[in-house]
């Protein structure tokens, strides 16, 4: 039986996250060639509490397509990324479905992301 490896538990960092992921996906990201430096978040909340793409958004500078259906939620994530220079920000009021339209694809035919963007929390 092999041992379980829990390396990339050794680099987890609470900053906006809620059980270390800001580190763990810092780590994962600083091991891949250069990504595009994108990432999409559904359950956005307002884009602070319990982020997962705050810190890069922050700290390496990374676009993002925020995903949100609770309106006041929603309201609080765009006025919380109101003015971020030189990065694309897209905010959408809606709930990631298993429908043709409510499905993440057609929801993000509304953004510039690139189709094969790097990460999706």
């Amino acid at each position: 039986m092999t041992k379980p490896n829990y390396w990339l538990l050794d680099h987890k960092s609470d900053k906006t996250s809620q059980f270390g992921e800001d580190g763990i996906l810092q780590k994962i990201l600083e091991l891949l060639p250069e990504t595009d430096k994108w990432a999409v978040e559904f359950g956005a909340w307002d884009g602070i509490h319990c982020s997962n793409t705050r810190n890069l958004i922050l700290e390496k500078r990374y676009n993002a397509v925020f995903i949100e259906p609770v309106l006041e939620r929603f309201e609080q994530l765009k006025m919380n990324y109101a003015d971020f220079p030189g990065q694309t920000i897209k905010f959408i009021n809606g709930f990631v479905g298993f429908t043709q339209t409510g499905g993440l694809d057609s929801l993000l035919t509304s953004t510039s992301i690139p189709k094969n963007f790097y990460l999706l929390s």
